[in-house]
Order: C-alpha cells, then structure tokens, then sequence
C-alpha cells in the first residue's frame, strides 16, 4: 500500500476538510469512489496526486474564491499536448468538488462546466467498415486475429478478453462478468459462441488446451499472457501494417462495430443488451427485461443471418477462411 492510500485509510474523518489534499483524501474514502474499477482508482489516484501538487496548500476558502476556477484552467492548460489527458483531469477534479458540494463543505463547484481542451464527436459514429477489417485481418497474426475475432463477435472490452477463462465456457456458452459494471450493475452476459461461426472456431480450438484453473486461454505469439498495454501496442501495428495507421479505429471499435450488426440484423435493445450488456432504455417495460439466454440466442441467431447473406461484412468472411486455413 502506497503512503497515499495510507493516509486515506488514517484520515480522520469526524471534522470538515480544512484543504483541498483533505477534500481529495475524503473522496477517496466515500463510498462513491469505493465503487470504481481498479483500473479506475489508478486513473484517479495519478490525477490526485498531481493535482495535491499543484494546489498545494490551498483551502477549502480558496476553493470558494471566485478566481480558483482560472487556476484550473490553468492547470488544463498545461496539458496542450495531451489533450485528453488535460480534459479527464479536469473532469475527476470536477468528481471532487461535487463531492464537496454535496457534502455541504464546498459553496459551489468549479469546475462545472469547464471547456474541454479537445471537443470531439461521439464514437457512436466509429465502426469498423468491412474493407478495415480485411485489411486489419490480413495483417494481424494469428495470435493476435484470434483476440480480434473475440473481440469483434462478443463485444467484450480488452481488458475482459485477455483474460477468458475456460471455465467461462461450457457447451458452447461463455459466461462472463465484464469488469466494468462488476461494481455497479453487476451484470453477468450468457454468451452462445456456438452460434457465431468464426467465434465458435477459436474457442474450440482453444478448448482443445488442457489449462490450469484461472488461466487466461488468449496468449500472445511467445506464449505469455497478455497485458492490455502489449495488446494495444501489437494491434496499433497491425494497423500501420494494413494500412491503417492513421485511422483513429481502436480496438474498443470493434464493440460499436458489433453493436451496430447486431441492430442492422434486427436486434431489439433488449437483445442487443444480452450481448454487449449495455444499458436499456430507462422507463420502459424493455429497461426491466432480464439478460437471459434467449435472449441472447435471439441476438446472435439473427447476427448470424446476417453474416451469411450475401452483404455480410468483408471482415467476417475474412476471419472465417483464416480460421479454415489454419
């Protein structure tokens, strides 16, 4: 345990926090920030300390100030040349101060409402078209095709494909919780890989491995697992060999590109939300539909269909002629 989280778990916290250090060791403390991933409470705790820098010493009374909210556009704008970084710092911070509000220790937020450094459009609109994907396909080597091919049918983030298991999978069926809503909605997915033609090729293949209880089944080239920085690395010059090295297409694309099937194959929200467990529409009879397993067979037998049509995605027939020459 760092000294930093050390001092979250001493602090004292029967009496208002006096600075904004207090303010940040009484976030990390609440339940609300209890909630998040770990990869999330890494995030915030990089965030926390360079901005415990470089507001040092400042109050809980100067926060208050009318002229702190420039002070942190200041800070914002020494991220110029890391752009996204400069507008996630802000918006953490922007996490804090509501905090404090709420709390009734803070009069106001300031960060509210703060210009981010970079505006940009929803990826909604970044999908993978099938010309990219063959392109991408041709390029990637086997090792790195199979995490593609689970990434692409199951919608799963890197972080939950690196790390499937086979006791996840049985009879045709993976389930898994993605980590990303483990603390929130804890949604589990039932997913029939069987259905879903090139996906069901990689995981019988890997299936045919005898591996040990908890083992990651998806390995790199060298037979070590991967860790999501190598995984992003090796698939961003997989991309500059296809082509593609300007293209602002990531691997979590892949996750809208299936979303996006899965509603041109004629998928409702609820069956769409089976695969990718994202969230249904509030205040419908849909926002209560469980994730079953038929669900999810209604998804991906359409998905499917739509693959096996003669306008099936390039990408698709592509993954399968490589699964049937290896």
């Amino acid at each position: 345990m760092s000294g930093f989280e050390a001092r979250i778990r001493e602090e004292k916290v029967s009496r208002p926090p006096a600075t904004l250090k207090d303010l940040i060791l009484r976030y990390q403390a609440s339940p609300e920030a209890r909630r998040a991933s770990a990869s999330m409470w890494r995030q915030r705790h990089r965030v926390f300390k360079r901005a415990a820098e470089r507001f040092k010493g400042t109050t809980i009374a100067d926060i208050d100030e009318r002229g702190f909210r420039s002070r942190l556009y200041d800070w914002r704008d020494t991220f110029a040349d890391r752009p996204s970084e400069g507008t996630n710092s802000v918006r953490i911070m922007c996490t804090v101060f509501s905090f404090g509000v709420d709390r009734g220790w803070l009069r106001d937020n300031p960060a509210r409402g703060m210009i981010p450094l970079r505006r940009r459009a929803s990826r909604a609109d970044d999908v993978w078209g099938p010309e990219e994907l063959e392109a991408l396909l041709a390029a990637a080597p086997p090792h790195l095709r199979d995490v593609i091919t689970v990434g692409l049918y199951t919608g799963l983030r890197e972080c939950d494909v690196i790390r499937i298991t086979a006791e996840q999978c049985d009879q045709g069926w993976l389930t898994i919780q993605p980590q990303k809503t483990r603390r929130s909605s804890g949604i589990t997915l039932h997913l029939p890989y069987h259905l879903i033609k090139p996906l069901a090729a990689v995981f019988v293949r890997l299936l045919a491995v005898r591996w040990r209880s908890g083992e990651p089944m998806l390995r790199r080239q060298d037979g070590l697992r991967w860790t999501e920085r190598e995984l992003r690395r090796q698939f961003t010059a997989a991309k500059v060999a296809a082509g593609l090295g300007d293209s602002p297409l990531r691997f979590h694309d892949l996750r809208g590109t299936l979303t996006t099937w899965l509603l041109e194959a004629g998928c409702t929200d609820a069956e769409e939300g089976s695969i990718t467990g994202g969230a249904l529409a509030k205040g419908s009879k849909r926002s209560y539909a469980a994730r079953t397993r038929e669900l999810a067979v209604n998804a991906f037998t359409k998905l499917a269909t739509k693959l096996a049509s003669p306008a099936a995605a390039a990408g698709a027939a592509s993954l399968m002629a490589a699964e049937e020459d290896e």
